[in-house]
């Protein structure tokens, strides 16, 4: 799926969710480095997508980078992804 994702960045390298699918395959592989470095690409194209933060967030938490997981859980929840509340309790 990397290699499939990889492909579509290099045809399409302005379209913000092959990052975040390329990411999303990275975060179910254990790699959280590349998923927020993925997700973080993705926010550069289109920074007021709540998933994108939402994302990060998670691969974030994972990572045990709970500051900057906590700063897009806020942030997700302001752009309206409301599955993020559950993290700022």
């Amino acid at each position: 799926a990397v290699q499939d994702f990889q492909q579509v960045i290099t045809l399409m390298p302005s379209f913000p969710d092959a990052y975040c699918n390329r990411g999303n395959t990275y975060y179910t592989l254990g790699k959280y480095h590349l998923a927020i470095e993925d997700y973080t690409a993705a926010l550069k194209l289109d920074p007021k997508d709540g998933d994108f933060h939402f994302n990060r967030g998670l691969a974030y938490l994972a990572a045990q980078q709970k500051d900057q997981a906590l700063s897009d859980f806020k942030k997700a929840f302001q752009l309206g992804q409301k599955q993020a509340e559950e993290y700022l309790k």
